[in-house]
């Protein structure tokens, strides 16, 4: 059995350490969790815009393109940021809903969208869209920026090149997305080109399964971690 004195040394020496541990770790520790914090990445912030085909020659496939935007956006999570722009022809190209983190009020936007006149052109479009979210980047930066191109994938009488697409997209970091509702049974080249540029996605739904799980889908890639 241990003399009282000893008992009573050892006992100071143990909350002597103990005392010294928690002052080291006021000291150290929190200093290097805050940096582990502070060195993680920001939450990811999803910014993206939908752009889509409302032209007459998209009339037939525009119930069904609505449908599966309606679906993307509900998967939206807390923070996300959306807008919606439209297209019937190069003159009339319109944001129908400014960004907006209110799943609804944009649902209600995508529901509410019904065909005009005219042909279409999607490079146009996309141009128009890009300059949007470029402009917006003054409400703060997303990390992650998507525009999701709804279109039968024919392009008529652009006034911009593929390339200046390609290039403004990638300057902006800025993926671009493709939702191909068509008859046609090949792909557009086009199309699959400005999305791989852009790492970005092309989807060519067809059978009913195909348009069943393209929302899911598209929602996964807009929130996939840049490649290049």
């Amino acid at each position: 059995m241990l003399a009282p004195d000893l008992r009573t040394q050892i006992f100071r020496l143990f909350y002597a350490l103990i005392l010294t541990a928690s002052c080291l770790y006021a000291t150290y520790g929190q200093s290097a969790l805050d940096n582990e914090r502070s060195e993680k990445p920001a939450t990811d912030v999803v910014r993206y815009g939908i752009v889509l085909d409302n032209s007459g020659a998209f009339r037939l496939m525009l119930e069904r393109a609505v449908r599966i935007v309606a679906e993307v956006v509900r998967k939206n999570e807390e923070g996300d940021q959306t807008f919606l722009m439209t297209f019937s022809d190069a003159g009339n190209i319109v944001v129908r809903q400014e960004l907006t983190s209110n799943r609804a009020e944009m649902v209600d936007s995508v529901e509410n969208v019904y065909a005009e006149v005219g042909r279409g052109s999607y490079l146009d479009a996309i141009n128009a869209s890009l300059a949007f979210m470029v402009e917006a980047e003054g409400s703060g930066a997303a990390l992650l920026k998507s525009l999701i191109i709804v279109t039968d994938g024919e392009e008529r009488d652009a006034a911009i090149r593929p390339d200046d697409v390609i290039i403004k997209a990638k300057a902006n970091k800025i993926r671009l997305h493709f939702i191909v509702i068509s008859a046609a049974k090949q792909t557009s080249k086009q199309v699959d080109r400005l999305a791989r540029e852009t790492d970005g996605k092309a989807v060519y739904p067809k059978t009913t399964e195909d348009f069943k799980s393209v929302s899911a889908e598209i929602a996964k890639e807009i929130r996939r971690a840049q490649s290049k």
